[in-house]
């Protein structure tokens, strides 16, 4: 609500029964309420107000990433889910708007995790977006631990999923690109990204933890493409 203290958005999953649809769970959004405290400093307070907000993100939650993708000087959220992904957009009162499908960003995988990057440098948030493995109800096997009780599989059991990189056009519209010159995005499972600029050049560079796989390391070549230097590094 940009009123200097951080609030926190919590993301949460639910049972996953087919053909279930989630009326239990939900995503939760905290407001920081700080309070005075009698030795002059604050005390921590937090009140719920997901009801209020508008936010209805009743998905298999897997992470978030926040930033000002419209310009408007407001924080905005962006939910990976297994599922579509949400695009939520601070209106500036309080409250969201779902903007998921019109902006493009509704990625219907399985996404873990993602960050906020403006990597070419035009003053708009771009977006990067882990994606996982390709599981479904349909494609489900049976795994089990070395001592035969059921366990759940790892991601060498399913093909891996491509990540997607989002060009931020403005207006509320995202573009998905390949980092790579005339390539697409090679398959990886997907857990964590994170962007910065690695190699000082003053360009964000992005680094994404695969799980049980080779991690990739995107170095930023400029002009809206990237070359994946992990093994170099």
């Amino acid at each position: 609500d940009g009123d200097g203290d951080l609030d926190v958005y919590l993301v949460q999953g639910h049972d996953l029964v087919p053909g279930g649809v989630n009326t239990t769970y939900r995503d939760r959004l905290f407001r920081n309420d700080l309070r005075p405290d009698s030795g002059g400093g604050s005390t921590l307070h937090f009140t719920d107000v997901t009801e209020e907000s508008g936010i209805a993100a009743l998905g298999y939650g897997m992470g978030v990433a926040t930033g000002d993708v419209d310009n408007d000087g407001d924080v905005d959220l962006y939910v990976t889910n297994w599922g579509p992904n949400q695009l939520w957009l601070n209106d500036g009162d309080g409250t969201f708007t779902d903007a998921s499908r019109a902006s493009g960003t509704d990625d219907a995988g399985w996404s873990t995790s993602a960050a906020f990057v403006d990597y070419d440098l035009d003053g708009w948030l771009d977006l990067y977006v882990t994606d996982y493995v390709d599981y479904t109800f349909a494609n489900h096997k049976p795994c089990y631990a070395l001592n035969t009780s059921p366990d759940y599989c790892g991601p060498r059991s399913f093909d891996p999923s491509r990540d997607r990189l989002y060009h931020n056009l403005g207006a509320g519209r995202f573009e998905s690109v390949s980092p790579l010159a005339g390539s697409p995005m090679p398959p990886g499972p997907g857990l964590g990204v994170v962007a910065a600029d690695f190699d000082g050049d003053g360009w964000p560079d992005i680094y994404v933890a695969n799980d049980q796989a080779e991690n990739f390391l995107w170095h930023n070549r400029h002009d809206g493409t990237f070359d994946d230097v992990a093994l170099l590094s």
